[in-house]
């Protein structure tokens, strides 16, 4: 019997939201959808998630940020990725490469939108330790 990974997908626009919890739903996810980062720290609180999928723009530049503190004040071992158009948007670059910046930011992974739902998935398996079988080796 292998194990259902309970995911948390956070994010403010529906389409965007809908779409990835129904192909992480086809991947075998059990998937729970947050509107905002208030909803998403509710259920925080209500069930016990392998994974934190949040955007980082909700109903404050960002939620996505505070949001992962909270949760890392919590449960520091639960793996979150931000996902953010603020890369393309304000032409920031966040990146997770270093240590100090993985720590201010809490987050394990962050990748820019518009996020190709391969890449999405590929860092869901790689955070929660699923090998995947097509390897590309």
């Amino acid at each position: 019997m292998t194990k259902t990974f309970e995911i948390l997908f956070v994010d403010d626009n529906s389409d965007f939201r809908g779409t990835n919890v129904n192909r992480l739903t086809q991947e075998g996810f059990a998937v729970t959808a947050a509107a905002g980062a208030k909803e998403a720290g509710e259920l925080i609180g209500a069930k016990n998630f392998d994974l934190v999928i949040t955007d980082l723009e909700m109903e404050n530049p960002d939620s996505g940020f505070t949001l992962a503190y909270h949760i890392k004040k919590r449960r520091s071992d639960l793996p979150i990725i931000i996902v953010s158009s603020a890369n393309s948007k304000y032409g920031l670059d966040f990146s997770t490469s270093s240590e100090s910046e993985r720590r201010w930011m809490k987050c394990d992974a962050l990748l820019p939108k518009p996020v190709r739902f391969e890449q999405l998935l590929s860092e869901t398996n790689r955070l929660l330790g699923i090998e995947t079988v097509h390897s590309h080796h």
